[in-house]
């Protein structure tokens, strides 16, 4: 994690809080949960962050993201969460 994303903890606080849930044996692409996120963030007027920061944040909270090769890049996934029924 950076310096820079430190300025990100509320928003990402908030915004997982609302868009995630614990869900044992769950996988999720990354960008689906950031995507979520934002949108979270955007109608609640609260302040969005780059895709990067998010990742980290992801991975300093205890999040277990992995990769897997996709048919042009690596491709990331978040394990044991699901969205939200009202962010699906």
């Amino acid at each position: 994690m950076t310096p820079e994303d430190q300025k990100h903890i509320p928003s990402f606080t908030h915004a997982m809080e609302r868009v995630v849930e614990p869900a044992k044996g769950s996988v999720l692409p990354l960008t689906d949960v950031y995507r979520a996120a934002q949108s979270r963030l955007r109608a609640d007027g609260q302040r969005s962050m780059p895709l990067g920061a998010f990742r980290r944040l992801c991975k300093a909270t205890g999040l277990t993201v992995t990769y897997r090769d996709g048919s042009t890049r690596r491709v990331p996934f978040i394990h044991q969460v699901r969205l939200t029924d009202a962010d699906k």
